[in-house]
C-alpha cells in the first residue's frame, strides 16, 4: 500500500486532468482532505487548475494540529463513528446535523478507515500544507469555513496569505464540516458563482476582502 500524501494525490489528479479535461485544465473543488489535495495541486501544478474552491482545508493550528499530531486518536474516533457505532445511531446523528442520506458514501467511508491511510494522510497535511505552502498557491482560490465545525480563524488567515488577485476567505456560519450533505444546493451555488466570477450567495460571509 502506498502512503497517502498530498503530493502523490496531487500528481495523480494532475495526470487525470491532463488526460481528460478540455485543454488540460479544470475547475477544482475539494472538501476536507480533498481540499488539501486541491491546494497542493494548485501549488505544484498551477497550469492544471483554472480556479480552486476548497472548504474545511486550512492548515492546522491549535486543537486541530494537536489532533493531527496524534493520528491514532483520529483513527479511533473515525472507527468508532463509522464502524463501531450502531448504524441506526449514525443516521440519527446525521439527521440531527441536517445531513441528507448518503448510503454509498457511508459505505466508502467505512472501507477507507484504514490505519495506514489515516496516519499517512494527517502526517502529510502537517508537513505538506503549511502557511509557507499557502503563499505559493498561484491560482484564484476561495477558501470556505463551515462555521460550526471548521477552524474559522485559520481560514481567515489563509485568505490573507493567498497571493493571487481575487482570492478570498469566507464562512458559512450554520454549516458543519461536511456541509455538502447539509446544504447541497447552496454548496453547488457557491461553486458555480466562484467559477463564473459572480457574487457569492449571501450565506457566504466574507472573512477577507477580495484581493
Amino acid at each position: 500500500m502506498q502512503p497517502v500524501t498530498l503530493s502523490a494525490c496531487a500528481e495523480n489528479v494532475s495526470a487525470l486532468i491532463k488526460q481528460h479535461a478540455q485543454g488540460g485544465q479544470a475547475h477544482v473543488v475539494g472538501l476536507s482532505l480533498g481540499g488539501f489535495v486541491g491546494l497542493k495541486l494548485a501549488q505544484l501544478y498551477p497550469e492544471r487548475v483554472r480556479t480552486l474552491w476548497v472548504t474545511g482545508s486550512a492548515p492546522f493550528e491549535g486543537f486541530f494540529k494537536w489532533m493531527a499530531e496524534r493520528p491514532a486518536v483520529v483513527w479511533y474516533i473515525m472507527k468508532a463513528s463509522l464502524s463501531w457505532l450502531p448504524e441506526g445511531l449514525y443516521w440519527k446523528l446525521g439527521s440531527w446535523k441536517g445531513l441528507i442520506r448518503h448510503d454509498d458514501l457511508y459505505g466508502e467511508m467505512q472501507k477507507n478507515v484504514v490505519w495506514e491511510n489515516v496516519q499517512s494522510a494527517y502526517t502529510s497535511i502537517l508537513e505538506e500544507m503549511t502557511w509557507e505552502d499557502v503563499k505559493e498557491i498561484r491560482v484564484r482560490t476561495l477558501t470556505v469555513s463551515g462555521g460550526v465545525d471548521d477552524d474559522t480563524p485559520c481560514t481567515k488567515k489563509m485568505g490573507e496569505l493567498l497571493p493571487v488577485e481575487g482570492s478570498r476567505a469566507v464562512v458559512v456560519k450554520k454549516a458543519v464540516h461536511s456541509w455538502d450533505l447539509q446544504f447541497p444546493e447552496l454548496f453547488a451555488q457557491g461553486i458555480l458563482a466562484w467559477i463564473d466570477g459572480r457574487e457569492l450567495p449571501e450565506e457566504f460571509e466574507a472573512l477577507t476582502p477580495a484581493l
